[in-house]
């Protein structure tokens, strides 16, 4: 029964990311420029070096796939992964676009990683351990293809509260919608994680060793104004259905006063703010 939920689960969260491929194709470059440090902290996390063989789950568009391709060389090679191939399809242009030849794109489920145990150096996975319908079960196939010695990182969402793009944004719709969690973020809660100490515990729980779950504060600027980073936030899978039934005056409402957050933090070229993340690791000992 317990797989059968699963499956039942991944498909939904399929669906939900195949709807959202276009869009983050055509946000792509924005959603580079701004997840530049986090892309930054969580190759640090791993320790990438040349040479290395990484595993970066649910890469989405492909970050921080494309950037750590540059980090460990010619002689690394970078194995991406996404539950939807339409999203792949998206991060394999952009590696083509780019010229980045040290990376292969492959369609995996977290749950059940199509490799070899002890495959790869270090394992990424930024923005996806949320999204997880059993986040024990993908640690444990995470765990399991990692070589002793070797680290896995994730990125998950801080604190609405402590984070001024999703408190003008979504921080306005609760003050509106009461049933807000209800209609989205039961399933699609990219906040799940926002408290350190729970995926501090799901690390443990894997049997990872030297766990760290930390909030980190990094910057997360938008390259254009405050109507263009309001319209990129409604093309994001994390409003996707948050506005159904809502009148459009209502809606009006609420634009105006998530852009009118945003501007206080733009300076006539882009939005200047910090985000604040959970970053954690933990490192797979000899066996």
């Amino acid at each position: 029964m317990e797989s059968n939920h699963n499956s039942a689960s991944s498909e939904k969260v399929r669906r939900l990311w195949s709807k959202q491929a276009e869009v983050f194709r055509r946000w792509y470059p924005q959603h580079a420029y701004r997840g530049k440090a986090v892309t930054e902290a969580i190759i640090r996390a791993v320790g990438a070096k040349p040479g290395m063989r990484v595993l970066d789950v649910a890469s989405g568009s492909g970050e921080p796939s494309l950037t750590m391709a540059g980090v460990i060389g010619p002689r690394g090679k970078v194995v991406a992964t996404d539950l939807t191939e339409e999203m792949l399809a998206i991060a394999e242009e952009n590696a083509k676009e780019h010229g980045i030849t040290n990376i292969e794109f492959k369609q995996a489920n977290a749950m059940s990683l199509p490799f070899p145990d002890r495959s790869f150096d270090a394992v990424t996975c930024r923005y996806g351990v949320m999204y997880f319908p059993d986040v024990n079960k993908a640690m444990k196939e995470i765990y399991r293809v990692l070589r002793p010695r070797s680290i896995a990182a994730f990125v998950a969402w801080g604190p609405v509260q402590n984070n001024p793009n999703w408190q003008s944004t979504i921080g306005v719709l609760r003050k509106y919608i009461d049933d807000l969690s209800v209609r989205n973020e039961k399933e699609w809660n990219p906040f799940l994680f926002d408290n350190p100490e729970k995926l501090e515990e799901e690390l443990c729980k894997a049997g990872f060793e030297d766990v760290n779950s930390n909030l980190v504060s990094l910057p997360y600027p938008f390259p254009g104004t405050p109507e263009l980073a309001y319209e990129n936030f409604l093309g994001t899978s994390n409003v996707v259905g948050l506005l159904n039934g809502v009148d459009r005056e209502l809606k009006e409402k609420i634009r105006r006063e998530s852009i009118a957050e945003l501007e206080k933090y733009y300076n006539g070229q882009e939005l200047i703010m910090d985000a604040v993340f959970v970053l954690a690791s933990g490192r797979r000992e000899d066996d």
